[in-house]
Parts: structure tokens; C-alpha cells; sequence
């Protein structure tokens, strides 16, 4: 069996690099919408969408929506992989430089203080939504830091990750403060959607000292330690009041655990270590329950096609508008603009949710250096993750599953 998985997580390691990667811009987009490798990204947005905010300052549903997600799990896949697979070693990390040009892309091509876009249009090389999110910071950081920590950055690759993380510090140090709401805010300086980085639900409320602590791992700066320690103590409290018994996303739980894995890492303090420990337990616990009772059979029952094309945004076969934009005081617009969410063809989504899930409860269970996956755990997440046809595939779940699969294969035989 873990022959067979090998093979397939090469198939799913070759969509990615060959067809979900995009050369102009070193990202890796979210979708396809063709087999023919010419067509494959026709259903992107137009610069003249993109500029017009359209269908929202997100880009949600468009297939440009969380090429950083994608990039910070690729990175972390990828450096395993490279630590595993010595024959792999010099494509892995030219891979992994390739894709932190995308991110440097992301976090400059607007030509503005460190502002991590989601993605860029490959169409022009520069076109990119406003509206970014705390995820999209989160991963950034993450996959930053994670290549800078390894023993393969060279001095050049650890100059830029600390000018880029440092600059996100500093960002966040202006911006996220009691002025703005504590909002990311958009490129165009208004307050953003899903960008709220204090005050916010438990599995959140770590990220902004994580983007601190990440500054300081990297350059040393005191400054963003204090930082660090100004929001961090609140913050794990508030984490660890978590809803257990709640039904939690398995973005949710990875991303927590992400954020958690590095100051795991990264702080000296007893007293919160004990708390992170604690904390990443019950991630890992909760996260392989879910894998166990709901998405490890939910993909072994499908029956479905995993070659489904998506489609572009305005042939969605439904739009909503989101509930925020709606106000009974004001206008209706927020701060505005009209967020408009396209859904994609339910073919689609049915297979990319089940590949995306599978791989972050990995991430989630995987990532807990405490926490020793259960037999029952592996067996499931071995049968799962051979299951799919990533050959015919066209999502980046392969990105969630590989950063998985290698986690899980550096911590138990696979």
C-alpha cells in the first residue's frame, strides 16, 4: 500500500508542477478549466475584471482566490520532501525558490508597503483583488519561515524571507490597531472582509502574534517580540477556549495548528509552551476524530468523476451576495464595494473539498510533534489518499494533500 500511495502522490506532485503552476507568475493557481494545457487557466478574470473589484475584492470563486494558501503548504511539502528524497533534493528546492518568487510577487507587485495579495493574474503579470485575508497571511508567513529555519536556505533566500516577514510586521505594527478595528484593511486602505485580526473566534486569534513571533525568528529584532508578547498570553487563552464538541472546517483546524506549530518552535516561555502544547492536543485530537467518523469515509464513498472542469466566474450556476454587504442603516455597499460570491459547479467542488479535507486533517494531526497519529489513522488516511485520480484532477486540494501526506510520512511509515 504505501508503494501504490507513493505513485499516486507523484501524480498528484506532477498536476501540480504541470498544470496547476503557472511559469509568468510562480504561483499555484486554485483551479482548472481545461485539460488542454493552453486553455487550462481561461476561466482566470480579465485585468479589466480584476481592477473593477469583480465579482468581489476577494476573488473568491474565481480560481485566483488562495494561491498563498497554496504556496505556504507547497513549501512545507516540499522541504520534506527534499529531506526524504535525497534524488529529489535539487528539483525540491528550485521548486521551493520558484514558488517564494510568487510570494515575493504577491506581497510587492503592488507596489506598496508589504501587503500579501492572494494571487496575481498571469494574464499581465501584475493585476490582483484588494482584499486579502488573515489566512493568506498566516500561510505566508508560515512557508516563509519554514524554508528560512530549514538547513537548505542559502544566505540570499534568508535575506529576502527576513526583509519580507519583517516588512508584514511592520505592516500589521501600523495598520492592525484600535484606529482601524484591528483590520488588515484592503490595498485601498478601507476595512476588509475576513481581515479582522484581534477579537475574532478561537481558532483565529493567534495568527497576528504569529506573524510577530515569525518577524522576530527570523531577523532577531526585539521589537517584534515585545510585539509578540502584547497580544500572545490573550491570545492562547482565548484559543484555548475552543468548542470541542463544535464542527469544526478542516481549514480551520489546519490553519490553527499551522500557527501554533511555529511558536511551538519559536518561544522560549514554559508558561506558554504548556498553553501551545495543550492547545495543539486538542487539534490533533479533534482533527483525526473528524478524519476518522467523517471525511476519511466520506472520500472512500465517493463515486464521483475527479476530472471535473470549473468553469469561469460569471457562468457560476448561482452568486450570493454576502450577508456583511447588506445594511439596514446605510448603504448597502461595504465601504464601497459589492462582495458577490460565485459558486463553482457542485461536480467540482465535490471532489476538490474531499482532497483538500483529507490532506489539512493530516496537516492538523500530523503537525502536533506531540501527538503519535493512531494506527486506525493511517490506515484510513493511506486508503483515502490513494483514492482519488489525480491524473484527470483539477484543484490545488493536492496542495493541502501533499503538505498531508509528507507530514505524516516524516512522522510514521508511509
Amino acid at each position: 500500500m504505501n508503494n501504490i500511495l507513493r505513485v499516486k502522490m507523484e501524480e498528484a506532485r506532477i498536476l501540480l508542477e504541470n498544470k496547476l503552476f503557472n511559469a509568468k507568475t510562480s504561483l499555484v493557481y486554485d483551479s482548472l478549466s481545461s485539460h488542454d494545457p493552453e486553455h487550462r487557466f481561461d476561466h482566470l478574470p480579465y485585468p479589466e475584471e480584476i481592477s473593477l473589484q469583480l465579482p468581489n475584492p476577494a476573488g473568491w470563486g474565481t480560481g485566483m482566490e488562495d494561491s498563498m494558501l497554496n504556496a505556504g503548504s507547497v513549501v512545507e511539502a516540499y522541504l520534506i520532501r527534499a529531506e526524504l528524497e535525497s534524488e529529489t533534493r535539487v528539483s525540491s528546492l528550485a521548486f521551493i525558490r520558484k514558488i517564494i518568487q510568487g510570494m515575493k510577487l504577491c506581497a510587492t507587485v503592488h507596489g506598496k508597503p508589504v501587503f500579501v495579495v492572494r494571487s496575481v493574474s498571469p494574464r499581465d503579470g501584475k493585476s490582483c483583488y484588494i482584499n486579502s485575508s488573515r489566512d493568506q497571511f498566516t500561510l505566508f508567513a508560515y512557508g516563509l519561515w519554514r524554508f528560512f529555519r530549514s538547513p537548505f536556505a542559502e544566505e540570499a533566500d534568508q535575506k529576502l524571507i527576513m526583509k519580507l516577514l519583517s516588512a508584514v510586521a511592520d505592516y500589521c505594527e501600523e495598520h492592525v490597531c484600535s484606529a482601524t478595528g484591528n483590520n488588515l484593511l484592503r490595498l485601498d486602505g478601507q476595512p476588509a472582509m475576513v481581515s479582522r485580526m484581534v477579537g475574532v473566534n478561537p481558532h483565529e486569534e493567534f495568527r497576528l502574534p504569529m506573524l510577530y513571533l515569525a518577524a522576530y525568528a527570523v531577523s532577531g529584532k526585539e521589537r517584534y517580540f515585545t510585539l509578540y508578547k502584547k497580544y500572545a498570553d490573550k491570545a492562547l487563552d482565548i484559543t484555548l477556549s475552543l468548542d470541542t464538541a463544535r464542527s469544526w472546517w478542516n481549514l480551520e483546524l489546519a490553519q490553527m495548528q499551522i500557527s501554533l506549530a511555529l511558536a511551538f518552535i519559536e518561544d522560549p516561555s514554559p508558561v506558554r509552551q504548556e498553553k501551545i502544547h495543550r492547545i495543539m492536543n486538542l487539534v490533533a485530537d479533534i482533527a483525526e476524530q473528524s478524519f476518522l467518523e467523517h471525511e476519511g469515509p466520506r472520500m472512500l464513498g465517493f463515486e464521483g468523476d475527479w476530472d471535473q472542469e470549473t468553469i469561469p466566474w460569471a457562468k457560476a450556476w448561482k452568486m450570493t451576495l454576502r450577508s456583511e454587504s447588506i445594511h439596514s442603516d446605510g448603504p448597502s455597499l461595504f465601504y464601497g464595494l459589492l462582495y458577490m460570491k460565485p459558486w463553482e459547479s457542485k461536480l467540482f467542488i465535490d471532489a476538490f473539498d474531499r482532497i483538500r479535507a483529507v490532506g489539512n486533517l493530516a496537516v492538523a494531526v500530523a503537525l502536533n510533534p506531540t501527538h503519535k497519529p493512531s494506527e486506525k489513522f493511517v490506515s484510513m488516511f493511506r486508503r483515502a489518499a490513494v483514492h482519488p485520480t489525480y491524473t484527470r484532477h483539477t484543484s490545488a486540494g493536492v496542495c493541502n494533500m501533499l503538505h498531508g501526506y509528507y507530514l505524516l510520512r516524516k512522522r510514521v511509515r508511509l
